[in-house]
Formats: C-alpha cells, sequence, structure tokens
C-alpha cells in the first residue's frame, strides 16, 4: 500500500470555522461496561494511556488510536451519500500532542502529520476540506501521541454545511413478556433523551404484545398494549403510531439487543444530511457466542437468508476499511436490514410488513419498499442469546414460511420456480438429516399454510393455531435440564468418509437400510453446532446439548414417522409443483391487501384470542 504524508507544524488555534457554525456530524463514541464487550472496539490505548470517565489521560509517550468499529469516519459515506464537502476534525482537552491523520483508500493511504497544543476551554479545529478532496473515496482516522502529559476529553468530525432536515424519529421496541429487558431499555433511552438535545426530535415507543409490562411515568417514552400479532405486528403498530405522530422516520429495535444511544444519534444525523430521502440505514448485529464477531451487517436474500460479512472481527481495520469501500453490497439485487436496528423514511414506504408472525417480516419489508440500504460505523447491536437458541419447529414453521414467500414475492429472483420447489424439499431434508421429526411435521404444515393462500394468513395473523399445535404436539423435540448421565455415544460410521457418507445419501441417512436404529451413530451435538449436516450424516440418534451444556434434548430416527412425513411432503411439493401458477398469481395479486395501513388497522381492533 503506497502512503503519501504531508507535515503541518502550526499550532491549530486559528480556526477556519467557529466552533459555534460547525454541525457535528460524528462524536467521538466512548467505552461503556454497560453496552460495549470489548474496548477496542471503541479504541486503542498504548504506553500508558487510559480512560478516565469520559477523558482520556496521557503520561508522556502514552498513544491513542481511533482506528476502530466506533469511531472510524466514513468519508466516502458522508461525501458521496450526504454531499458534505468541508469538514474539521475538532478537538478538546489540554496538553502537547503529535496528530496524525490517515485517509485510507485501500490501496492508497494519505497521512498528514501536526504538533498539537491544545487549552482547556479552547479546542482546536484543523480544517481538512481541501486534503480530503483529492484523496478521494475513503475512511479516515486519527492517532495522537502525547509530546507532554494531558488529556483529550473530546474528538468531533465537522461540518460548515447545515443539514438538509430536521428528521422526527420514532424509536419502535417491540417485546412479548420479557418485562426486564424492555423496561431496562426504556429507562435508559428516556434517560439518553432526557440529556440530548434531540430530545424534541426522537421519541420511543414500546410495543407491548404481551399486555403485560408496566412502566413508570417516562417523558420520553409511549407505552402501548397490543395484540400478540408477533414482531410483524408489534413493529406494525409502531409505524402506525409514527404516522399517527408525523413523524418522518422511525427505527425498528429488538428489546433484547443493545445499542449505544450514540449510534441512534450517529443515525439521526447521517439522516439529516442524506441526499437521497430513500436511504435507510440498517445496523451491525454481532454473535452471541462472540460479540466482537460479525453475525450480519446488512444481508441479501438469494432464495434463503445471506449475512454479508459474517464472522469478520471488528477488532481487524482492515475487515473494517473493507466494508466500508466495499462498493458490492450497492450491486446486489434484494439486499435488506434486519429489525434489530433499521431506520427507514416513512414517506417511502408502499408496503407495510407482512403479517409473517415473526421470521421474515424485516426481510420482505426492506426489499419491496423502495428504500436505499446502508450501514454506517459504529452503529451495532448486540444480542446476548446466539440464533441457534431459537431453532425450534415452530422456527422451522416460520423460516420456510418466509423463505418461500419472498421466492414467489419478489421481483429479482432468477429461476423463481426452480427455487419454489427446492427451499421446501432443501428445509425437509435437512430436517430429516438432523433426525428432528417434530421440524420435518412443522415443515408440511407450514407449506400447506401457504398453498391456501393470502386468506389464510388474513385468518391467522397471530398463528395462535399453529404455535399451539406445534408447540403442543412435539414428541421429541424438547428440552430437559441434565440431571442424569446422557445417553452412550456410538460411532461406527466415520460421516467425515467419502464411501460411508455417500452410503448414507443414498439410503436417506439410513431411512432404506434395515436396524439402522441398532447400529447407526448415536452422537452428541453441542447446540450451538447442531446445524452442521455433515455430522449427523451416519446417526441414528442425536443428543443437542444446550451451549452451558445443563440441558439437552435426545431425537431418534423414526422410520414410521419419516415415511408419513416423506408422504406428505411428496404430496405437498406436487400440489405446488402443479399447481405453481396459480399459487404464484393468488400470492401476487393478495399481497398488496396484507401490506395495507387498512389491514393492520383491522387485525389491531379484534380482540386477543385466548
Amino acid at each position: 500500500m503506497q502512503e503519501i504524508e504531508q507535515t503541518g507544524d502550526q499550532v491549530l488555534t486559528d480556526m477556519a470555522v467557529s466552533v459555534a457554525d460547525a454541525q457535528v456530524l460524528q462524536s467521538l463514541i466512548w467505552p461503556d461496561a454497560a453496552v460495549h464487550p470489548d474496548i477496542g472496539l471503541c479504541l486503542r490505548l498504548g504506553a500508558g494511556a487510559a480512560v478516565a470517565g469520559r477523558a482520556f489521560d496521557f503520561p508522556l509517550g502514552g498513544t491513542l488510536r481511533l482506528d476502530t468499529a466506533y469511531n472510524l469516519f466514513s468519508w466516502v459515506k458522508w461525501h458521496r451519500d450526504c454531499g458534505i464537502n468541508a469538514v474539521q476534525v475538532r478537538l478538546r482537552g489540554s496538553g502537547q500532542f503529535s496528530l496524525r491523520i490517515e485517509a485510507d483508500g485501500g490501496e492508497q493511504t494519505w497521512v498528514r502529520k501536526h504538533d498539537l497544543t491544545l487549552t482547556e476551554g479552547a479546542p482546536a479545529t484543523l480544517d481538512l476540506t481541501d486534503w480530503l478532496a483529492t484523496c478521494g473515496d475513503c475512511v479516515v482516522h486519527l492517532s495522537l501521541h502525547a509530546s507532554q502529559p494531558g488529556q483529550i476529553t473530546a474528538v468531533d468530525w465537522c461540518t460548515p454545511q447545515a443539514p438538509l432536515r430536521r428528521p422526527k424519529l420514532l424509536l419502535c421496541v417491540t417485546t412479548f413478556r420479557r418485562e426486564e429487558a424492555a423496561t431496562a431499555t426504556a429507562l435508559r433511552l428516556n434517560a439518553c433523551l432526557a440529556a440530548d438535545a434531540l430530545a424534541d426530535l426522537i421519541h420511543l415507543v414500546v410495543v407491548d404484545n404481551g399486555q403485560s409490562l408496566t412502566l413508570p411515568d417516562l417523558p420520553h417514552v409511549t407505552l402501548i398494549a397490543n395484540r400478540n400479532l408477533g414482531g410483524s405486528g408489534g413493529f406494525a403498530r409502531g409505524l402506525a403510531e409514527a404516522v399517527a405522530r408525523d413523524d418522518t422516520h422511525c427505527l425498528f429495535m429488538d428489546d433484547d439487543a443493545w445499542v449505544d444511544w450514540a449510534s441512534i444519534v450517529r443515525t439521526w444525523t447521517f439522516l439529516a444530511y442524506v441526499t437521497d430521502p430513500s436511504v435507510a440505514i440498517a445496523g451491525m448485529l454481532t454473535r452471541g457466542d462472540d460479540p466482537t464477531v460479525v453475525w450480519e451487517n446488512g444481508a441479501v436474500f438469494r432464495g434463503n437468508c445471506g449475512s454479508l460479512f459474517k464472522d469478520m472481527s471488528l477488532l481487524d481495520y482492515d475487515g473494517l476499511t473493507a466494508v466500508e469501500l466495499s462498493a458490492k453490497r450497492g450491486l446486489l439485487p434484494n439486499v435488506y436490514g434486519a429489525f434489530w436496528f433499521f431506520a427507514f423514511p416513512i414517506g417511502s414506504v408502499k408496503h407495510w410488513p407482512f403479517p409473517f408472525f415473526v421470521r421474515g417480516d424485516d426481510i420482505n419489508f426492506s426489499i419491496v419498499n423502495p428504500f436505499r440500504i446502508l450501514t454506517l460505523p459504529g452503529v451495532i447491536s448486540y444480542q446476548a442469546h446466539d440464533f441457534s437458541d431459537k431453532d425450534t419447529p415452530l422456527a422451522q414453521y416460520l423460516s420456510l414460511r418466509c423463505d418461500l414467500l419472498q421466492v414467489l414475492l419478489l421481483d429479482h429472483m432468477p429461476r423463481r420456480f426452480v427455487w419454489a420447489i427446492k427451499v421446501p424439499c432443501s428445509f425437509f431434508m435437512r430436517m430429516l438429516v438432523l433426525v428432528r421429526i417434530d421440524s420435518m411435521h412443522a415443515v408440511n404444515l407450514a407449506l400447506e399454510d401457504l398453498l391456501e393462500g393470502p386468506s389464510y394468513f388474513a385468518a391467522n395473523a397471530d398463528v395462535a393455531k399453529r404455535r399451539a399445535e406445534i408447540m403442543g404436539g412435539r414428541l421429541q423435540e424438547r428440552w430437559v435440564d441434565v440431571t442424569e448421565p446422557l445417553p452412550p455415544e456410538r460411532r461406527n460410521i466415520d460421516p467425515n468418509a467419502v464411501v460411508p457418507r455417500l452410503v448414507m445419501k443414498l439410503s436417506v441417512n439410513g431411512f432404506l437400510l434395515p436396524y439402522f436404529s441398532r447400529w447407526g451413530n448415536q452422537i452428541h451435538l453441542q447446540r450451538n453446532h447442531r446445524k452442521l449436516i455433515r455430522n449427523c450424516w451416519g446417526a441414528a440418534q442425536v443428543t443437542y446439548l444446550s451451549r452451558d451444556e445443563k440441558q439437552a434434548m435426545t431425537v431418534h430416527q423414526d422410520k414410521r414417522a419419516i415415511l408419513r412425513e416423506g408422504l406428505r411432503i411428496v404430496w405437498n411439493v406436487t400440489r405446488l409443483l402443479f399447481g405453481y401458477r396459480r399459487v404464484l398469481k393468488m400470492w401476487q395479486t393478495g399481497f398488496a391487501g396484507l401490506t395495507s395501513p387498512a389491514f393492520w388497522q383491522d387485525q389491531f381492533r379484534q380482540p386477543p384470542k385466548p
């Protein structure tokens, strides 16, 4: 990588733009143990420099780098998407420092160095406008080296340009009988709003689908008791409130996903400047078992859900830079943002959430509406639970409905007919290999409901009937506390060997082999590894363990049940195969009615089912 260096020795006290005139685009996000799992997500300290509340204390030689997930400045997005041409960096504190500013364009890096003297109460501002104009698309970060003991109390990226709009942003959190998490979120965000200048432009609505939550009187929070229509209905209820309040933007968030308040402020600021009013912001999500690793930073639907930049380390500067400079995301069809953090302009909404209950409402909503979806550095959600915790027969039912309906509804689906047949077959075969009989039954129910058409969804938006049937009818897929020794393991078949695995595939994982339950493998799998189908080839019995190994679920091959569900999926797929044109037309003509404000208002008025 080529590095081009410029050096300045001036003391930065003669500001080209007064502090009063400067608009803050991006402020320093400070490490907070209650929100951030790793200080390296915010900053990198060296040689004795330390965080002291909302300040950095520097001994002689102390260093600070801000080339991090939270504090990179994405010049490429502020310039390209917001029309920002003039930028200054403003620092507050005291002491003498060597300041290094890097603009990284991927293949080339531009560097500026300055000697900096800071006096308490007199911020120093460096105008980078002309310099950045020569750098092109890049991300920018700075680092400091203390020439004498000192302190830094603020780092802001500013512009003299006025925002294009002042968004009225409604934060919507949907919850169901998670009183502790929802209460903590409401109290935290209310406190943040009370201390912020944006308090008149941002409001929080908590939609309680369980109708069991009580909150104290909070001036910046509205609690709405809602019929349990799942995440789809909860977020639709929040959208209805935003429309009634005449808000311009809405931000959907999970009740169990933690977001730094500064991430919300950064989102609001970007929406205030963005030149394309259809821009929506999708937040990044980290993995529950490793919060510094990306689970998803935007995603794309290609017949199934494909997370972008999955498993990238947020501590890897090169990876962070590649994300910001990547042109790949904008060229992909069917890009979407998930509802753990999704901020969007209400004026661009043509279709309200589809009544999926959960699973798929965010995918469909993101794609069918004419949003232009972006991500931003520092807009990150943390979810304590791994998604493998939520993989149940009901989840398989909901997931198949989601994936197959996207195939039928979305315009940018190549080989739509092939995918329409492939999706239910792949769901069923995956559950067969994983020895999950109850989930095979749930897959059949999902396909049958889809074949019935939009009228079924309209009459069953709360999924009460199927939830009761699937969760109450489970025979094997039940988690129990581990109080006794687990069933012994038996490994007669090597699933990694080519020939045995081929035999297992040809025999439908032992289904066609006599007495397979007597000699097939009996294995244990960690819960977060249970989707690794390779481990299950040759398994007649699988004991799934939770991540803490305190719960277990043992499932075994039941040939009668497999035959029953297998014949049923063949019949259902045959119905789809020969009725494909009718099914496609039925859904494409009925979709608009299920995503209209009138449909949801009617659902809100109906009494909850027992």
